[in-house]
């Protein structure tokens, strides 16, 4: 990747914003440097580096070295795709961030496609079990078996971005989605 790019940067930092950075700069410069790192007494647990359709990563040590572009972003097996960074410390319960952005593809989805108009409730449905608590461990592997088999078989990209989320929550985050199951955390379902 050559040139510039704005990034935008939401969420737990203290100076959120639009940063116009070349490529290559890494993760740690734009979020400690310009950002202004995690607010005080946190720290940084995960990213969501191109918004909320995208792959989410730990940001550890690893993703904050890692050079913002194309090609690097790729290695932490997430992309950069619009660069509208979502920063989230230690305080957020990742299930509720899968649950936020499930609702908003369940709601964008126009319905033509089976696998996304039934993969998106389900998913939705599901989630608000698990947020509410009444759900079990196989809840959870449920849903990442209807956002896999989401992928590859929607009519637009739209299907597959709802999938992203989940997928890569379980795949990263697995223990905010068992404290909910197992009983130590009871939140109410996103969006209510």
């Amino acid at each position: 990747s050559a040139g510039t790019k704005i990034f935008c940067v939401s969420g737990n930092v203290k100076n959120p914003g639009h940063y116009e950075l070349p490529f290559g700069t890494t993760f740690r410069e734009l979020l400690y440097d310009f950002a202004g790192g995690p607010k005080d007494g946190r720290t940084f647990k995960a990213l969501l580096p191109s918004g909320g359709s995208g792959p989410i990563i730990h940001l550890d040590d690893k993703a904050l070295d890692t050079r913002m572009s194309y090609e690097h972003t790729t290695e932490l097996g997430t992309i950069i795709g619009s660069a509208s960074l979502i920063v989230m410390d230690d305080t957020v319960d990742i299930t509720w961030v899968a649950s936020k952005v499930t609702k908003f593809f369940h709601h964008e989805s126009c319905g033509k496609c089976t696998p996304c108009r039934e993969g998106t409730f389900w998913l939705d449905k599901v989630l608000d079990r698990i947020m509410a608590g009444t759900a079990s461990r196989e809840d959870v592997k449920r849903i990442e078996n209807v956002a896999k088999n989401m992928q590859g078989v929607t009519l637009c990209a739209l299907g597959e971005f709802a999938a992203n989320p989940i997928i890569h929550t379980i795949k990263n985050f697995p223990e905010d989605f068992y404290a909910h199951v197992d009983g130590e955390k009871s939140l109410q379902a996103a969006g209510d």
